[in-house]
């Protein structure tokens, strides 16, 4: 089976981090101009068709990934958690993801409402609004619970996003989120990404520095990848840096 990648380009391009990855293994990358780095779906139809007028078989993944069968990785991802959760045994006051189209926010929080974790959820929105992310998750439940066999009316508990971590605009480092891949990095030697959850974890910093999780608290935050987009981003990551301190 081929692939066929359809990117926006942008001042990040570079063969780099994902970029080099794919090519490494072997995708083909088309990249169009686009004003919204999630203005795809007509680019990648157009190569659909490309695909399918030269004798193959084109199967469409939509801009993101998320679809409600792609979600069911995360609902496996948040049983998996709720096992751990019971095996330690541990109870969250918190539960932190990043939210993009909101496949990972919802796929994880129906898994963990199903076996009984009712910790407020909170999603750090990287790209949408407030409203358009209440939308998508009410989108992607409704799925999932089709998909499932289960009620979608059934209680989802308290759940939360915040569009004030996105910055500039899709896939722009900000300085907050810099600053957390720095301190994840020097404390925990864990490698954070500038697009998701370097800006997830600025979220939470801030609530923690607004006194929302008192010392004690127990909140846990799903990585979710991307870490060799920290590479394709380094110029960003080194001007950061050097304005810290840690470079000369």
């Amino acid at each position: 089976m081929e692939c066929t990648l359809v990117l926006s380009d942008d001042e990040w391009r570079a063969v780099q981090g994902n970029l080099l990855t794919v090519h490494l293994m072997g995708a083909e990358v088309v990249l169009v101009e686009t004003d919204d780095h999630w203005d795809l779906e007509r680019h990648a139809l157009e190569v659909c068709e490309r695909i399918d007028s030269e004798g193959g078989r084109a199967y469409y993944i939509p801009v993101s990934g998320t679809t409600p069968t792609s979600c069911l990785g995360y609902v496996a991802a948040g049983l998996e958690i709720a096992d751990q959760l019971e095996a330690f045994p541990l109870a969250l006051d918190a539960f932190y993801t990043p939210f993009g189209t909101g496949g990972v926010f919802t796929a994880t929080m129906l898994a963990l409402r199903e076996r009984g974790v009712d910790c407020p959820m909170l999603g750090i929105s990287v790209n949408r609004d407030v409203k358009t992310c209440g939308e998508n998750i009410d989108e992607w439940w409704t799925a999932l619970c089709e998909l499932l066999d289960l009620d979608a009316a059934r209680p989802r508990g308290t759940h939360e996003v915040f569009d004030d971590y996105i910055g500039r605009e899709y896939g722009v480092p900000t300085e907050a989120g810099l600053d957390a891949i720095m301190m994840m990095a020097e404390t925990e030697g864990i490698l954070l990404d500038p697009v998701y959850t370097g800006k997830m974890m600025a979220g939470f910093l801030d609530h923690v520095a607004r006194g929302r999780w008192p010392s004690g608290s127990t909140v846990m935050l799903i990585h979710t990848g991307g870490v060799p987009a920290l590479f394709a981003y380094h110029r960003a990551v080194e001007d950061h840096l050097r304005r810290r301190g840690r470079l000369g």
